[in-house]
């Protein structure tokens, strides 16, 4: 069977690279473009992606699924933070787990996410309704659209 890419999983990561370029995260292959920080390496731009779901608009840092090894840290409480983005990786080792067991097994959906941390949801209803969370799991069959928003802005 052949592997089935998203292309709109595909152009969620080619927007996540422009971001990381434009924060001067990452340097430009070509060396006659122009960094993206100053002098020091503080960045020029202060970007985040911004995602239009049926619900609103979602403003956040897209970042990288950790494996569940690398889902703890701690934190300043005494405390630990757990990446939930290390979900992802179990539950495609219960997907397989699955089809081993069962060759009939059918997936019905695709399950694709991308892991948001910073993350803040206006409703598109009332966009004085502003929700704050520190990560998010953003399923990308309910994005609509993009963009990318200034948090200087």
């Amino acid at each position: 069977m052949p592997k089935k890419i998203s292309s709109k999983s595909t152009l969620i990561g080619t927007l996540n690279a422009l971001i990381k370029l434009l924060n001067g995260e990452i340097q430009p292959e070509e060396s006659d473009l122009n960094q993206f920080t100053d002098e020091n390496g503080v960045p020029l731009n202060n970007l985040q992606a911004v995602f239009l779901t049926t619900y609103g608009k979602i403003t956040a840092d897209i970042e990288d699924i950790v494996t569940y090894e690398n889902a703890f840290e701690a934190n300043d409480n005494n405390g630990f933070y757990f990446d939930l983005s290390a979900l992802i990786g179990q539950r495609n080792k219960i997907i397989e787990d699955y089809k081993e067991s069962d060759e009939e097994i059918e997936i019905i959906d695709n399950g694709r996410v991308i892991n948001l941390k910073n993350v803040k949801i206006s409703n598109v209803s009332n966009p004085d309704s502003t929700s704050y969370y520190d990560q998010l799991i953003l399923f990308i069959d309910q994005i609509i659209g993009f963009s990318i928003h200034s948090q200087d802005n």
